[in-house]
């Protein structure tokens, strides 16, 4: 008997540690709706998420807890807002503000979302995310821009970082607050820039550790800054990936390559190639 009782309680125990945190519950549920004020079918975005007490939100979908906690990790909450609007509303401040319960999270997908507009007057996308443990952020596809990325050096733990397809334009780490000037190993390793026309200002140096930086479609051959480019990622000398297609280079923009001895991927298709590349 006492070997069964004792069982029981250890399951009972396991189980607990499997639930999901009320505060993040409540958390996920106040998300929710903020989607439903915004006039969005969000029991069709979000079916699983039920206000019924003994729902476990670890089970959600878009939802990923860590099995041993109960503690959520993981968020996709991807393309919600279902149609991208010309203008834009406070309600993303207090959106963003719901983020704060997740102290655990490692993983925030806000992609296609367009969050973009407001934040720029509230002091900084960064200000409104106190994750420590956050190491992968996905602001594609939102609209953002340059000013609305202050802070973000605030999340030390950051280590892939996703900007594409904001059209920001320009020279993009010289405005960021802080510039990254933190220890090396809390600067992310993979960043991708996709189709935001931007050209690389020297700071691109606080970079140095980088791993993976994706620059696709971003018609860097055009910039004014093309020489100014070519110097600055020569610097990435612990680079292993690398994407420059759809940005109209030609060979002589490209010399920078001899200087990245960790490149082992090249991605540079769809670019003003032609005859050989031993110059390069």
């Amino acid at each position: 008997m006492m070997l069964i009782l004792l069982a029981m309680i250890l399951a009972l125990q396991f189980q607990e540690l499997k639930s999901c945190v009320e505060e993040e519950r409540v958390g996920l549920l106040q998300f929710k709706e903020f989607i439903e004020s915004e006039g969005y079918d969000a029991d069709h975005l979000f079916p699983s998420w039920s206000g019924d007490p003994l729902s476990d939100c670890c089970s959600w979908e878009r939802v990923t807890c860590k099995s041993s906690t109960g503690r959520v990790i993981q968020l996709s909450l991807n393309n919600t807002r279902k149609y991208i609007r010309c203008s834009y509303d406070s309600n993303w401040y207090v959106n963003l503000a719901l983020f704060q319960p997740f102290v655990h999270l490692t993983t925030l997908d806000l992609s296609f979302n367009a969050i973009g507009g407001w934040i720029e007057n509230q002091g900084g996308f960064g200000s409104y995310l106190r994750l420590k443990k956050l190491e992968a952020l996905d602001l594609s596809q939102n609209n953002l821009n340059k000013s609305s990325l202050k802070q973000l050096s605030a999340l030390t733990s950051l280590k892939s970082l996703n900007l594409s397809g904001n059209n920001m334009g320009g020279a993009l780490f010289d405005n960021w607050e802080g510039k990254f000037q933190r220890p090396r190993e809390t600067i992310p390793k993979r960043i991708e820039l996709k189709y935001d026309i931007l050209h690389f200002d020297a700071e691109l140096s606080v970079f140095e550790s980088l791993e993976y930086l994706d620059l696709s479609s971003n018609a860097l051959q055009g910039s004014s800054s093309t020489a100014q480019n070519s110097r600055n990622l020569s610097k990435l000398k612990e680079l292993k990936y690398l994407y420059l297609s759809w940005n109209a280079m030609n060979k002589d923009s490209m010399k920078f390559l001899g200087s990245l001895p960790s490149l082992v991927y090249l991605d540079l298709s769809l670019n003003h190639l032609e005859g050989p590349l031993s110059s390069v």
